[in-house]
């Protein structure tokens, strides 16, 4: 009976303590990795803007039974892609905000599973280097649960990122496609204009 006690005392004690923790923790987290690609930045700003183009080096496309919906225009402000897959669930992607060759904002709309910003950013280091910087923002964590689990994201999520702009790198640089899965190529266009 007394081992029941500390058993349960044991288990209390933890959790007020993760408790504690998620009150500490903040209830966003931002995820931001960066890399020099061999490249103009007008080349590697437009291998970004265009969404059907991340097929070729998004770190996100391993899900052979993803689909892709993709409206408004081809690059830039408005372009919209929508996805669903088994694995990588569903999701959607706009563009709101493309500065060429410096910058790109984008808004992802996970549903019922939030919201995040994606920022680029693309500085010429010389003619033919760019410094590409991308980041992505994601607020709004409840308490207790989720705020825990923000502290677990972004190790977890910052490899992947890694992966991508390597792949964008040498997709890039060689033109080689790196990301494209032989099955994951259903996608449509829609426009709405």
């Amino acid at each position: 009976m007394k081992f029941l006690k500390i058993i349960f005392y044991l288990l209390i004690g933890i959790i007020l303590l993760l408790l504690v923790i998620a009150a500490l923790v903040p209830d966003n987290i931002t995820i931001t990795t960066g890399t020099t690609i061999d490249a103009p930045s007008e080349k590697v700003y437009n291998n970004v803007v265009s969404l059907k183009n991340w097929k070729n080096w998004s770190p996100f496309e391993h899900d052979s039974t993803m689909t892709d919906t993709f409206s408004g225009p081809d690059s830039g402000v408005g372009a919209t892609r929508i996805w669903k897959g088994k694995t990588i669930g569903e999701g959607k992607m706009t563009i709101v905000k493309a500065i060429p060759f410096t910058l790109i904002k984008n808004q992802l709309d996970f549903g019922p599973k939030g919201n995040a910003t994606g920022t680029w950013t693309f500085s010429a280091v010389d003619s033919t280097h760019t410094k590409v910087t991308w980041s992505t923002h994601i607020s709004g964590f409840s308490y207790p649960f989720e705020r825990l689990l923000g502290t677990v994201l972004s190790p977890i999520m910052k490899p992947m990122f890694e992966n991508g702009l390597a792949d964008l790198k040498e997709y890039t640089e060689t033109g080689k496609v790196t990301a494209l899965q032989p099955d994951s190529l259903n996608q449509t266009t829609s426009k709405h204009e």
